[in-house]
């Protein structure tokens, strides 16, 4: 372990609420596992950077496996689906910080790194593993920023995924902006318990029911396809932040009934609700 980590390693930082609440920036949460556990194919709708704390994290992307232990990150160049396995150190414990960075941000990195970089050449890659130890510097003054203040929060974000790239992790440049499904689950993770209505995302989106509609299906997907998928992300990640029972989830969710909301989360994950959970219903 470095010495210089040693500020981060030793962070408590605090779980959420369990009214969601977190004192940290706001693309910014904590995962914690009393439990070995794997995902199945949990989607990544931004480019998102997840720094290992205690445990180690696996990932699986085809025939890539990539791993992560304590003093490293690894990071999701695009949007994806992936396996993923969270496995508790021997203390029992299992803690990862995830930074979601906007999309806003990474097309200021981009424009920056096209200014600035030149035409040096960009290798592709979904996900890569690097040491933690060459973007403290601008990772500990992300994590220190005040979350009331969105644009300092923009402007380290900016600066750590620049740090990124200058240690060679710099694919996500090549990342497409996103879908409109993913467009569309960001919105409803934001209310998931709130009775959408395809209508209200077409408001939003100014887009017509037919266009929508033709968006999605040109996706391979529908509006209630992507509700339920929306519904589900936002319960994985209700039960990875916060202290909350799988029947709070659920009915946070919009789900009236644990049994639904459980059968509905091992279809998608490939395990219960009570597996990923801090606590046992």
């Amino acid at each position: 372990m470095h010495s210089d980590l040693s500020w981060l390693l030793s962070q408590p930082f605090a779980a959420a609420t369990p009214d969601g609440a977190v004192r940290m920036p706001f693309a910014t949460a904590q995962l914690v596992a009393v439990q070995a556990y794997r995902l199945r194919a949990v989607a990544c709708d931004t480019p998102l950077l997840i720094i290992l704390l205690e445990g180690t994290k696996l990932g699986r992307l085809g025939e890539e496996r990539h791993e992560a232990g304590v003093g490293q990150f690894m990071l999701v160049h695009r949007a994806l689906q992936f396996d993923v396995e969270n496995l508790p150190a021997p203390s029992g414990l299992y803690r990862a910080l995830a930074v979601a960075f906007p999309w806003r941000v990474i097309a200021l990195a981009r424009s920056m790194l096209a200014e600035h970089a030149g035409t040096e050449p960009v290798q592709d890659a979904s996900v890569s593993v690097g040491a933690l130890a060459a973007v403290q510097a601008p990772l500990r003054a992300y994590l220190e920023a005040d979350p009331a203040d969105a644009m300092m929060v923009d402007h380290l974000a900016l600066g750590l995924l620049l740090a990124l790239a200058r240690a060679g992790h710099h694919a996500f440049r090549l990342a497409q902006d996103p879908s409109v499904a993913a467009r569309v689950r960001q919105m409803i993770a934001a209310a998931p318990a709130q009775d959408w209505k395809a209508a209200h995302v077409e408001q939003a989106l100014q887009f017509s029911s037919a266009t929508l509609r033709r968006r999605l299906q040109d996706e391979g997907t529908s509006f209630r396809a992507v509700l339920l998928e929306a519904r589900l992300h936002a319960g994985l990640t209700l039960l990875q932040t916060t202290g909350r029972s799988v029947k709070a989830v659920a009915g946070a969710c919009g789900y009236s009934s644990v049994p639904s909301f459980s059968t509905a989360f091992i279809e998608r994950f490939g395990v219960p609700p009570s597996a990923v959970g801090r606590l046992s219903d």
